[in-house]
């Protein structure tokens, strides 16, 4: 059995998620960032639809913005 550790543990890192809406079933398809013009297929229907790429400038400013995941940690707890 692992010895419990009572030392918090912090975000070592942040994904971001973009949910894409598949036209056959409008099931809400999570994927994450690609600034590439991608085919994927929904895993509910395996109905298969392009989606558009995002912009990874973006993608890292979010990730810096919010210091890759820490700043979301409560105050009281840093």
């Amino acid at each position: 059995m692992q010895p419990v550790s009572n030392e918090l543990v912090y975000p070592g890192g942040m994904e971001v998620i973009f949910h894409y809406r598949c036209p056959h079933c409008t099931t809400t398809v999570r994927v994450p960032p690609t600034d590439k013009s991608i085919t994927i297929t929904c895993p509910h229907c395996h109905g298969r639809f392009p989606i558009a790429p995002v912009d990874d400038a973006t993608v890292k400013f979010v990730q810096v913005i919010t210091l890759n995941g820490t700043a979301a940690v409560q105050q009281n707890y840093l």
